[in-house]
């Protein structure tokens, strides 16, 4: 229900944990790679971890600057 909204967002940080590593795609897939950021809040856990494992997940160049900046710095306007 919730990806058909303009302005929902997810993030992914601290979601590696619960979710395992094809859990987080299949959650970015699930949202779009647009609607998606990694450390909008404190990571409960090392994200020198969550960096490697998302690294792990083969997206492309493009998408992970999405994911780890453009997409917060387009939703936040900065």
């Amino acid at each position: 229900v919730l990806p058909k909204y303009d302005n929902f967002f997810v993030d992914t940080s601290s979601t590696l944990f619960w979710k395992g590593a094809w859990g987080v795609r299949d959650l970015i897939s699930a949202y779009g790679i647009d609607k998606c950021m990694f450390g909008t809040d404190f990571p409960m856990h090392p994200a020198s971890f969550e960096i490697k494992a998302l690294l792990y997940l083969g997206y492309t160049d493009n998408e992970y600057q999405k994911l780890f900046s453009q997409n917060a710095k387009r939703i936040y306007n900065i």
